[in-house]
């Protein structure tokens, strides 16, 4: 969306003349703005004139303008500023202790605030496990685990709802499948009289 959007104003700032004219092809449509626009004219090199020949703008050349000074001031900044400065690499900082794979952030970490915000939704469930050095005290942890997990929104209100109720269906329609024949044979008889009589009277 944000795209679409810079891609309209730089369309618009290249092509404002014939953009303008449109514009004021509309609205000179209008009884209110008809006598105030009769001084704006679009050449075809896409330059805005104001009436008189007083002056006019190119968005072309405002363009290539602008391009020029963000190279210019690009430039400058990577001469001046970055040139002087020094890279080294070496260790990350991890406050003296060796970097593990159990350290990295997982998911968990940047999904945790959306899970709390919709968690009347989701319904989260937080287990916490620690085991510490002296069962007593119980000042230092030795570890500590955490698991976070969430229901599947789509297994509780969709799939198991639609799931029970075709289950539902199925053991009554087995119900009436495997009951007896001679009872089915009665019901028919029984219908077929009812029928034969009707048409009778």
């Amino acid at each position: 969306g944000m795209g679409s959007l810079a891609i309209l104003s730089l369309l618009f700032g290249v092509f404002s003349g014939y953009a303008s004219s449109v514009l004021i092809t509309i609205a000179k449509g209008f009884a209110v703005f008809s006598d105030n626009l009769s001084f704006v004219s679009v050449s075809s090199d896409q330059r805005i004139v104001l009436g008189d020949s007083f002056s006019s703008v190119s968005a072309m050349v405002i363009l290539v303008a602008f391009i020029v000074a963000v190279a210019i001031v690009g430039f400058a900044v990577n001469y001046l500023v970055y040139k002087k400065q020094k890279q080294s690499i070496g260790a990350t900082w991890d406050c003296g202790t060796d970097l593990q794979p159990r350290m990295e952030i997982t998911a968990a970490g940047f999904s945790r605030s959306l899970v709390m915000i919709f968690q009347g939704i989701l319904r989260p469930s937080v287990q916490h496990d620690i085991e510490y050095h002296d069962a007593e005290t119980r000042y230092v942890p030795k570890s500590r685990t955490i698991i976070f997990g969430i229901n599947n929104i789509y297994d509780r209100y969709l799939y198991i709802p639609v799931n029970n109720f075709i289950t539902l269906l199925s053991d009554v329609a087995k119900k009436i499948q495997s009951g007896i024949i001679n009872a089915y044979i009665l019901y028919i008889f029984i219908a077929l009289m009812v029928v034969l009589f009707s048409v009778a009277r």
